[in-house]
């Protein structure tokens, strides 16, 4: 049996089905790429406006372009990245990225993050892997406190 597992929300009342998968999920194979459609660019908390310092958004372009050269396998197996999964359900994420989980196309999609700067630093990378194994940025975890 596979360790790999997706939540499936087939209906509201069954929010707890998974469907294992038997092998690793296509976009782990793949390098990174990036899209912003659901990017929370209004909220002062997740988006990209939390970040203060200019040296801070220099390091994250810089790593996004280095992460551009590995495969997201890479980015996983590496624990300087801290590259994960996070559980829709948590009660530590913010009410506005719960709410994403009511829309079409998202909510079979489960939430993942990453680390864009430097190990010492908290800030989280959160989004998703969409239909087409792009990863939808939806905002940062400026603190590290969605998921620890």
């Amino acid at each position: 049996m596979s360790k790999y597992k997706f939540k499936i929300n087939e209906s509201k009342k069954d929010s707890n089905k998974y469907k294992v998968v038997t092998e690793k999920p296509k976009y782990r194979m793949e390098y990174p790429k990036f899209r912003f459609s659901y990017y929370l660019c209004d909220n002062k908390n997740i988006s990209f406006k939390c970040i203060k310092n200019v040296k801070k958004f220099y390091l994250l372009f810089k790593n996004f372009k280095k992460y551009c050269c590995l495969t997201w396998e890479q980015i996983i197996s590496n624990s300087n990245y801290h590259a994960h999964d996070v559980i829709w359900t948590l009660d530590t994420l913010p009410d506005v990225i719960k709410k994403l989980q009511n829309k079409e196309g998202i909510r079979d999609k489960p939430l993942f993050q990453f680390n864009p700067f430097t190990k010492k630093d908290p800030e989280r990378i959160i989004g998703f892997f969409d239909y087409d194994n792009t990863f939808q940025v939806l905002g940062i975890d400026k603190e590290h406190n969605i998921y620890h």
